[in-house]
């Protein structure tokens, strides 16, 4: 055998052993990898995963002249020139105030059932999400190494979700790379997503509440349009939804500050 013949079955022989090692040990990344491109495909791209939730800021925004409604297992303020606006058939208890030009128009109101829904099946370390003990496991350890605490509640996932950053994926790091890519998938399937120009998302968090806030300008309209979904500290597993059409940014904010869980 000359010596040219050699070189090129030693090539050949690395190029098979470089494949068998891809596939047969880093199997699951490649895997992984493209179970990640296909969530960030649902949300439009095939790297953009879109920014973190901000953190909400305006805490101290206040109205002591609010009146309270009672929907049962929260309270909220609303202005006192706000009336009850409820449809017979409906099942939201609409409070707000009709437009001045058309008395058909409600120009701001709040929305609300009053119930909760019960999203225990969203904790992302329930065990029967994942096909093997060992994909668990994996994951369990990725969202120790993500630092943004470990999703063992609905809120916790969803917080979590909406708070990664595009830099947090490293498909050299398996267990953190599963975490992420399972979280993700959560997060492509989210209202809270913002675009920063008409739209944004807010993290709210205080002793009484926890949740999440979408904001939206609807220059259609000339108001704001908020949707908060929102958890007693004591309850992580139940969310609650109001919506709010306001004219101003600072009534919505009070009016979300005001929301307060009876005994």
């Amino acid at each position: 055998m000359n010596k040219k013949l050699k070189i090129i079955l030693i090539i050949v022989g690395a190029t098979l052993l470089s494949v068998l090692l891809y596939f047969g040990i880093l199997h699951p990344r490649v895997k992984l990898l493209f179970q990640t491109l296909r969530v960030c495909a649902v949300m439009g791209g095939t790297s953009e995963i879109g920014d973190p939730i901000l953190a909400y800021e305006k805490y101290d925004v206040k109205d002591d002249s609010f009146k309270m409604i009672d929907y049962g297992t929260y309270s909220v303020g609303v202005p006192s020139h706000w009336t009850d606006q409820s449809d017979e058939d409906s099942i939201f208890i609409t409070y707000g105030r009709k437009s001045t030009t058309d008395e058909d128009v409600l120009a701001e109101a709040l929305a609300a059932t009053g119930n909760g829904q019960d999203c225990s099946n969203m904790i992302l370390l329930n065990r029967d999400l994942y096909e093997s003990d060992e994909i668990w496991y994996s994951v369990n350890n990725g969202f120790e190494r993500l630092g943004y605490g470990m999703p063992t509640t609905a809120y916790d996932s969803i917080r979590i979700a909406l708070s990664m950053d595009s830099k947090d994926y490293n498909l050299l790091n398996y267990n953190k790379s599963a975490a992420f890519t399972y979280a993700l998938a959560y997060r492509a399937g989210s209202f809270f997503l913002y675009d920063g120009v008409t739209s944004w998302s807010y993290l709210y968090e205080d002793e009484n509440k926890c949740g999440y806030i979408h904001e939206e300008y609807r220059e259609d309209y000339d108001y704001y349009r908020y949707t908060f979904s929102f958890y007693d500290p004591d309850d992580l597993n139940t969310e609650y939804t109001i919506v709010l059409y306001t004219k101003e940014k600072d009534t919505a904010y009070a009016i979300i500050n005001s929301l307060e869980f009876n005994d």
